[in-house]
């Protein structure tokens, strides 16, 4: 573990400036190193174009905007990171309470996320989750809430309002549904794609200090008693380094400006998440796994715009992390997952694209809604087009071909639904099996079955009144349900980098996903790509 000697000379004040400013007058702060802004430097803004809109709060200190303003806060009490101005009725908060002993090392200090629905009880999020103050199994749902476990993070997600995603210790993020655009305020600020505005605290005023706007959303802690919150100054992080102690800050946290991390520069600015790695290892001399975990924020960052840093721990060895259980595989970007790799469960919808984590090696597809799709690596697109496509087959051989067919759907017929989804195993016609939009289960893709239904190649069954499910003898397993118009492909790890189609590539790389193969000459071999 690296540190830094604290015993070298100090210049006075020459570090009582934010996010790698230096103090070059009494009153004036030089903010360029990470072209932070204000007059102490407390601010950075996410130019990044691929940002996705979350808001996002790691560690104690940190937070980022909806719209990319990044501020530096140290407050120690409980606060409203966002809540709606009730478009349509739609009221809800959501609260983040610091650990108000906390010390120098912000990644283990305790904290917690409260959330409130009007006419609901808190639902708590700690290192379990709690509803009224009972310990809730998950998945569970309350109304129009759906709560999920998604390797080490819970996923909360309002159908008509926002996705939570909670990583059990530190961080929060939040994604708003596009009916909230402008409708929101806290900490997270107003949503309303302008960071220049963000800043607007619970009285209405537009200020450039961050402490009077993180003040203005202090709550009360839970069980604190009524009475005034505590107020000071915030102290910068790095007031007592010296000058040879921040050269080896500012050495440690601009890894984030070379490779691997340079692949995402053009999505994600790594600037606020250099200048927030700055302050953290301010607080906690140097100590290796602070400086992974600042460095994992911008790589989930990254994820998060659709551009997972796959690889980058084992290029960094030191942040290399092990699974506990020897069947789990660590991933940058998890579009879905089970609790453990068997039984294998089916997976809830969410507006956050992935989390990073540990997770049962198999791959999943998703098609939902007017035919938006997630590849086997997270990549995202829409391509509502009608006609039958190759969702995904073995690139290697025969032995798998998941076939969709679309049509035109809606009152008006100007959408497109999946119509119906079929498998198909070894090229044999006698191995297929098809599930249609009204309901049919196809043997052959003529004789109509009743679940379950078992034979040498397949198991169909009814998961739930929702889900049906398909398992094959070679890996693959389709869940579809038919009503919420969402569509499952799981294959597993045989498949890896040999898997082409709607569904990508299998092999880590959303890049690679849109892959092209030409269908040869012959017509035998063209034969086999037919769906």
């Amino acid at each position: 573990m690296q540190s830094y000697n604290l015993s070298q000379p100090r210049i006075p004040d020459l570090f009582s400036c934010f996010n790698g400013g230096e103090c070059v007058h009494p009153a004036f702060c030089d903010c360029r190193r990470f072209n932070a802004t204000g007059p102490r430097c407390q601010m950075v803004y996410n130019a990044g174009p691929e940002r996705d809109s979350i808001c996002r709060a790691w560690g104690q200190h940190h937070v980022e905007t909806f719209d990319g303003l990044y501020y530096y806060f140290s407050g120690k009490g409980s606060y409203t990171l966002v809540a709606s101005h009730e478009p349509e009725g739609q009221t809800f908060s959501v609260q983040v309470h610091n650990d108000p002993q906390c010390g120098s090392f912000p990644y283990t200090c305790s904290r917690s996320v409260s959330v409130f629905f009007a006419g609901e009880q808190e639902l708590h999020l700690a290192k379990e989750v709690t509803l009224g103050g009972m310990r809730v199994q998950l998945p569970h749902a309350m109304g129009s809430v759906r709560l999920q476990q998604l390797a080490g993070y819970v996923l909360v997600r309002h159908q008509s309002a926002f996705t939570l995603a909670w990583d059990g210790t530190s961080a929060v993020y939040i994604k708003m549904s596009p009916e909230f655009l402008g409708w929101t305020h806290g900490l997270c600020g107003n949503n309303n794609a302008d960071p220049q505005d963000d800043l607007v605290t619970n009285y209405g005023k537009l200020t450039d200090d961050v402490a009077e706007f993180v003040h203005s959303w202090q709550e009360l802690a839970p069980n604190q008693p009524p009475g005034p919150t505590s107020f000071s100054l915030p102290r910068p992080p790095c007031l007592q380094q010296s000058l040879g102690t921040m050269q080896g800050v500012y050495d440690r946290c601009e890894a984030l400006l070379r490779p691997p991390f340079d692949a995402c520069h053009a999505y994600v600015s790594p600037l606020p998440f250099t200048a927030s790695c700055t302050s953290d290892l301010c607080q906690s001399v140097g100590d290796e796994a602070t400086w992974c975990r600042a460095l994992a924020e911008y790589a989930r960052a990254c994820a998060q715009a659709g551009q997972p840093l796959q690889g980058w721990r084992t290029q960094l060895r030191q942040c290399t992390i092990h699974c506990k259980e020897k069947a789990f595989t660590y991933n940058e970007c998890i579009a879905c997952c089970p609790a453990s790799c068997q039984p294998r469960a089916s997976c809830v919808d969410s507006e956050i694209a992935c989390v990073d984590g540990c997770y049962c090696p198999d791959a999943e597809c998703s098609v939902t809604g007017d035919i938006h799709f997630t590849t086997f690596d997270g990549r995202r697109y829409t391509f509502p087009a009608t006609c039958q496509y190759i969702l995904a087959k073995s690139r290697s051989s025969g032995t798998f071909t998941v076939t969709l067919q679309n049509a035109p759907c809606g009152l008006n017929q100007d959408g497109v639904c999946v119509q119906s989804v079929s498998v198909i195993l070894h090229q044999d016609p006698r191995r297929q099996v098809t599930l249609t939009q009204a309901g049919d289960v196809l043997l052959f893709d003529q004789y109509k079955v009743t679940p379950p239904y078992t034979d040498d190649a397949f198991e169909i069954r009814r998961l739930s009144s929702v889900f049906l499910r398909v398992r094959t003898n070679v890996g693959v397993q389709v869940f579809y349900d038919r009503e919420g118009l969402r569509l499952y492909l799981q294959v597993d790890q045989r498949w890896v980098e040999d898997t082409v189609g709607l569904c990508g590539t299998f092999n880590g790389n959303t890049q690679d996903d849109f892959l092209y193969v030409p269908l040869p000459w012959n017509r035998k071999e063209r034969e086999k790509w037919a769906p």
